[in-house]
């Protein structure tokens, strides 16, 4: 199956920039030895949602410019910030089961209107799911898309 991890802090605990990310780095690599074909991360700080999500392993998601300035960004966001705000963080690490890793909107996290989740596991009535609820809109090969 799928690596799944969390982080929230409220706006007095949010931790060090270097203290976040020696924390997500732990978590990605320990939760890779559940999926290794594509990872990715959503972060809530400041009123701002980023999601970004790649068809590699998590160890090599975490060395890639583009997750160094999602950190980056997150912080300057909260520092910048009037008001204090929580930060969110979820992250994932698959294991493909359905849809290609190749196509970008099969990794997770998956977002869909105004929801953004990510799946451990095999939603085995997907289709079903999609059949009985016309008004769900399907982008993707994922059965994970019929949670949201």
């Amino acid at each position: 199956m799928c690596g799944i991890l969390g982080l929230s802090f409220t706006p007095d605990s949010v931790p060090s920039r270097a203290h976040l990310d020696q924390m997500l780095r732990a978590l990605f690599i320990f939760s890779e030895s559940r999926g290794k074909e594509a990872s990715g991360i959503a972060i809530d700080a400041a009123g701002e949602l980023l999601i970004h999500k790649v068809p590699l392993p998590a160890s090599r998601m975490i060395q890639t410019k583009e997750y160094k300035e999602i950190l980056d960004n997150t912080y300057l966001r909260i520092i910048s910030s009037q008001d204090p705000s929580p930060l969110t963080v979820i992250g994932h690490s698959r294991l493909v089961t359905n849809g290609s890793q190749g196509f970008h909107g099969n990794n997770q996290p998956v977002r869909s209107e105004n929801v953004v989740g990510i799946h451990n596991g095999i939603v085995v009535n997907a289709a079903d799911i999609f059949k009985k609820h016309s008004d769900l809109k399907r982008n993707t090969e994922v059965d994970s898309e019929a949670l949201t």
